[in-house]
């Protein structure tokens, strides 16, 4: 069973475009799996991991804001970089 985090190597291998409000699917499930991680956004019981809305989008802007990033809400490449080179391997 995989675990509750996501690594370097599989965010790497996952974000290969930018997300934001609407957007779907495995990258979206990985970018929510980080931000738990990192302790940004907490998801309720019942509700699936894989689309990018409301819940997700003040977890990305906490965490640009907390990462002196521009706290847009969108997950792009500055957002990317910054993430991912603070996941372990």
């Amino acid at each position: 069973m995989r675990s509750v985090g996501i690594t370097k190597s599989e965010a790497i291998s996952s974000f290969h475009r930018s997300l934001s409000i609407g957007s779907k699917g495995k990258d979206v499930a990985d970018l929510q799996t980080a931000l738990i991680q990192k302790g940004f956004l907490v998801i309720p019981v019942g509700i699936s991991k894989g689309y990018f809305g409301s819940m997700t989008k003040s977890a990305v802007t906490k965490y640009q804001t907390r990462g002196e990033l521009p706290s847009i809400g969108v997950f792009g490449p500055k957002t990317k970089a910054k993430l991912i080179s603070e996941l372990s391997e």
